[in-house]
């Protein structure tokens, strides 16, 4: 039986089997969980899972990236929801251990909107496509216009 003494690896592949996820997240949840795990060299989820630890770890993901480093914070605050709900690991008052852990913020994208020429080419690309969907293409083009829907909004 697990308990919050039990290696912080034990509870990782506990987390990962009661997490539904799809392959390809549960894949990045456990590499970047292990290697947290590796961070803190074997120890038990009492000892790994603090405030300390999870910052540090943080640092030293920030160095391949910044959208690396906000993945390892909010995967880490997943699992220390999961050791709270699984009752491993609380601090007073009901809270995961990982609360105050701030995630690196990542840039915003910028959107821009599309030029006249740049519109000139679609409607041309379009026009000279011989695919049969290039009435829904245009279609689809004049609604995104028309309304100024995202792609996402529009599907």
């Amino acid at each position: 039986m697990r308990d919050a003494k039990s290696p912080l690896a034990l509870h990782i592949d506990g987390f990962l089997a009661a997490k539904r996820l799809a392959s390809k997240s549960r894949k990045d949840y456990g590499r970047y969980l292990h290697q947290f795990d590796e961070f803190t060299g074997g120890i038990s989820l009492e000892e790994a899972l603090t405030l300390d630890n999870a910052s540090a770890w943080i640092e030293k993901v920030t160095e391949r990236g910044v959208f690396a480093a906000h993945n390892a914070a909010m995967y880490l605050k997943a699992f220390a929801s999961w050791a709270k709900k699984s009752n491993y690991l609380t601090l007073p008052g009901g809270v995961p251990v990982l609360a105050g852990l701030e995630a690196p913020s990542i840039p915003k994208g910028s959107r821009n909107a599309v030029s006249d020429d740049q519109l000139d080419s679609i409607w041309a690309a379009l026009a000279d496509s011989p695919n049969r969907d290039r009435h829904r293409a245009m279609a689809y083009m004049w609604l995104l216009l028309a309304t100024g829907l995202r792609r996402n909004e529009a599907r």
